[in-house]
């Protein structure tokens, strides 16, 4: 909303919602509270009045929906004419949704024109359109908001973060210094918990304690993908599971280091296929990991005759 007015240039006196309940739900009371609040601090920093449709008549909803439905057949037809659905991310689909909401209402520019010269102005500064929470990274570098685990860099393990919760990234600081950000992960439908895991953040605590990948809760999640998950089972069939923990934490902090998470993969997986002694040793060949054999070095042997003679001086 406050995108459309930014972009309309002015605000009304009064904005309209509808009644709907089933928009609220899905929430507790504590949010449908919370949520109620934000609005209400939303139209206070806009200084419009805020009015809704009255309950059980669906009537006053007529003339918005049918809009609504309008725009939706354009955008269908849209994506017809481009011949598929597939948006190299997410921004390129919100550009292609702009362009044709703003294609839709070419129509109405004499109209809204009119409307400008009986708009307020827009206030100096922006409403916050995030939600600010306080997170402690646990243990396992993760953290939990609104049900859903994200992971965070282990140098954070211990911290109080205050967490920024838009509606498509969540920003991390320690003070006012901005330590982390991610894309926000929502729920799967039907499930209330989901997990957002980035393996980059855990390896360097995995490799100090290896083997604490075999039992880790996270483990699914930690590893990449679905063939890296698949790799690991391959793995745990050829090697003793500390063997094997071992094993894929080197793999894994390789792909870390070199941003590449195929190729340790492959070269592993090819590993696995050509049989053999499976050894840490061979493994890291096989990655291309230096292997350090220690320096030897001179031991010196002492005469009992020196040890003989501290032990006078020392009675004495």
């Amino acid at each position: 909303m406050q995108n459309a007015l930014h972009q309309l240039g002015g605000v009304p006196a009064e904005i309209r919602t509808d009644s709907l309940s089933a928009a609220w739900r899905p929430l507790s009371e504590g949010e449908r509270t919370q949520q109620t609040a934000r609005y209400a601090a939303f139209c206070e920093h806009y200084a419009v009045l805020a009015s809704h449709n009255n309950p059980g008549k669906g009537h006053e909803n007529g003339a918005v929906e049918s809009a609504h439905g309008h725009l939706k057949r354009r955008i269908r037809q849209a994506l017809l004419m481009r011949g598929n659905t597939d948006f190299a991310s997410v921004d390129a689909y919100r550009s292609f949704i702009t362009a044709q909401v703003l294609r839709h209402n070419q129509r109405h520019a004499g109209a809204v024109a009119q409307e400008r010269e009986h708009l307020k102005p827009l206030p100096l500064k922006r409403c916050g359109d995030y939600e600010e929470l306080l997170a402690r990274v646990s243990a396992s570098s993760t953290v939990t908001v609104k049900l859903v685990v994200y992971s965070v860099p282990s140098r954070l393990i211990g911290l109080m973060l205050k967490v920024r919760l838009w509606d498509d990234r969540l920003s991390f600081y320690n003070g006012s210094t901005e330590v982390h950000h991610c894309a926000r992960v929502r729920p799967k439908k039907g499930k209330r918990r989901a997990r957002s895991i980035d393996f980059r953040h855990m390896v360097d605590s995995l490799g100090r304690k290896p083997n604490a990948l075999y039992h880790a809760a996270l483990r699914e999640d930690i590893l990449p993908n679905d063939r890296w998950n698949a790799l690991w089972r391959v793995l745990c069939t050829r090697a003793a599971p500390g063997l094997a923990c071992r094993i894929m934490v080197q793999a894994l902090k390789m792909a870390a280091e070199h941003d590449d998470i195929d190729a340790p993969r492959k070269k592993l997986a090819q590993l696995l296929k050509s049989g053999g002694e499976l050894t840490l040793d061979r493994v890291q060949r096989q990655l291309g990991i230096p292997v350090q054999s220690p320096a030897p070095q001179a031991v010196v042997q002492h005469k009992l005759t020196d040890y003989e003679k501290i032990m006078s001086e020392a009675s004495r």
